[in-house]
């Protein structure tokens, strides 16, 4: 009974070690967003925070390194008991939009004890995604050859490797709407507020971002060879399931984008935007762009016809960006950040 007590008393303690540490980060990350909004990015002020950023995450990572798993297991189902809401997958949007600060910090612990941040690939694909791929690519006269056997694929690996992907691409291309200089101050702050959440939020970013003590280039990081080689298949196979994730996600995001905005009164918003460029901006095949249909007919409002040209706009600037990102793949273009 009293070793009971003790480990009970010691998880505990690591438990609120854990969220304290993480509560701090999430301040932290609030007042760098802060600065960057009142034109103060990379001021001493700033930089004093990326270095206490740093600390926090190397005392939170020494935390995390000396959990076992049974200590790990138990330690998210508290979690998960403050909130049942936790329980829910993680989306991107549990990550990035919510407003309340605690809820991320929570989803934020939880990736941290193993929990994957998302589920964009998943084993369904393995038998899917070479038919689907392929039916696309006829449709542009390429030809692919079809192979009878699946390898065994690392399913966990080969989502890792998108997520990071994605999150990458996503991050570049609010970097880069950022350095637009027509943006508003409401459209400024979403931004940022997206900025320093997906930093937060994701582990492989924030590690990025870490190690460039915040100051990242647009330029994606994407999965290496030899990273996609750990998955069990070859680039060009992890590719071909790439491209035929974000296409569903693209042409999915698409179609809701514009039927919502039929029947109600609002143009199709940043968020959404954001996500139709960077599921066509991630595409190795770029020509795949073009087969994305959006129609304009005379009889939809005009709401629905502005987001339609909003939209094509958004595609348009996507394939020049999916060119640069295929060169990045194919010639591995080394980012150059600066430290």
């Amino acid at each position: 009974v009293i070793g009971a007590y003790v480990m009970e008393k010691e998880i505990l303690e690591k438990l609120l070690k854990i969220i304290d540490l993480n509560k701090s980060k999430k301040e932290i990350i609030n007042n760098m967003y802060n600065l960057e909004l009142n034109n103060k990015f990379y001021s001493e002020e700033y930089i004093n925070l990326v270095d206490l950023y740093k600390r926090l995450s190397d005392n939170l990572n020494n935390v995390l390194a000396c959990l076992d798993e049974k200590e790990k297991l138990v330690i998210n189902n508290r979690i998960c008991k403050l909130n049942a809401i936790l329980y829910r997958p993680i989306t991107l949007n549990d990550l990035i939009y919510q407003e309340e600060d605690k809820h991320i910090e929570f989803r934020r612990i939880i990736t941290d004890l193993g929990t994957e941040l998302m589920n964009i690939y998943q084993e369904s694909y393995n038998k899917m995604a070479k038919n689907q791929i392929v039916a696309l690519c006829s449709m542009l006269g390429v030809e692919l050859a079809v192979e009878g056997e699946e390898e065994d694929i690392n399913v966990k690996k080969v989502n890792e490797c998108m997520v990071s992907d994605f999150t990458n691409v996503y991050y570049s291309e609010i970097s880069k709407k950022l350095k637009k200089e027509d943006i508003n101050l409401d459209t400024k702050k979403e931004l940022l507020k997206l900025k320093y959440n997906l930093l937060y939020s994701v582990p492989n970013l924030e590690e990025r971002a870490i190690e460039n003590k915040f100051s990242i280039t647009d330029i994606p990081r994407l999965a290496s060879i030899d990273t996609i080689y750990e998955t069990g298949i070859q680039s060009k196979e992890y590719l071909n399931y790439l491209d035929t994730v974000m296409v569903g996600l693209l042409e999915n995001t698409i179609k809701a984008s514009l039927y919502t905005t039929n029947f109600r009164s609002q143009l199709v918003t940043l968020d959404e935007l954001l996500l139709i460029k960077t599921y066509a901006s991630i595409l190795d095949d770029y020509e795949l762009i073009d087969c994305m249909e959006i129609d304009i007919n005379v009889t939809h409002n005009i709401k629905y016809t502005l987001c339609s040209e909003l939209i094509k706009k958004e595609l348009a600037e996507s394939k020049e960006t999916a060119k640069n990102n295929y060169k990045i793949r194919k010639y591995g273009i080394i980012e150059k950040e600066s430290l």
